[in-house]
């Protein structure tokens, strides 16, 4: 049934450890390992991994950016601050997408979501559409995070939880300090827009 708060309808929570996509999922927190958990849990790493190195590769990028679009210190700041004020303000819109929508349906936009606005990015004519697209980047990346997290939680039993969790930490956090040196790599091999 749905509860009726203040007037306006509000759905029962979805159970943190339900997952359709994870088959044996039950109410009792043990969640069954059926033949797509593996996969499952590859796209959440992945989609865990792509938002914090979007978010740091491309300042590595920004002196060549500046030169090629003529741009002033503080416009170029926009190239990140965008990013960072979309993935903060969409993230936790994200998180209640994905309870609602699915978590794999969500993850699977939003890996589509980035990599076209990736694309997108990579042609842009002008600092106005980099930045339009870039800002589209976080939106997607947004729901990659808390979905990814959300499906570690249900894909594996309570007892691991903290193991996954601290890998999942380190991974994302290694992805971060990875962002610059994938940036420079891409410098490298002859433009920021590789």
């Amino acid at each position: 049934g749905v509860c009726v708060c203040g007037g306006h309808p509000v759905p029962p929570s979805v159970p943190a450890n339900y997952h359709p996509a994870v088959r044996g999922s039950s109410s009792d927190g043990q969640a069954g390992r059926g033949p797509g958990v593996g996969i499952l849990l590859v796209l959440a790493a992945l989609g865990g991994i792509i938002a914090p190195l979007n978010s740091t590769m491309i300042a590595v990028a920004l002196p060549d950016i500046r030169s090629e679009f003529h741009l002033s210190h503080a416009a170029a700041g926009w190239l990140i601050s965008s990013y960072l004020i979309a993935m903060a303000i969409v993230q936790p819109l994200g998180g209640r997408i994905g309870d609602q929508a699915g978590r794999v349906r969500v993850l699977r936009w939003g890996l589509a979501g980035c990599l076209a606005c990736s694309i997108g990015a990579m042609v842009a004519l002008n600092f106005t559409m980099l930045v339009a697209f870039r800002t589209a980047q976080a939106i997607f990346a947004a729901a990659l995070i808390p979905n990814g997290v959300a499906l570690f939680r249900t894909a594996d039993p309570p007892d691991q939880l903290g193991r996954l969790n601290g890998i999942n930490g380190a991974v994302l956090s290694a992805a971060a300090a990875a962002g610059p040196l994938l940036g420079a790599a891409a410098l490298a091999m002859g433009s920021w827009r590789v």
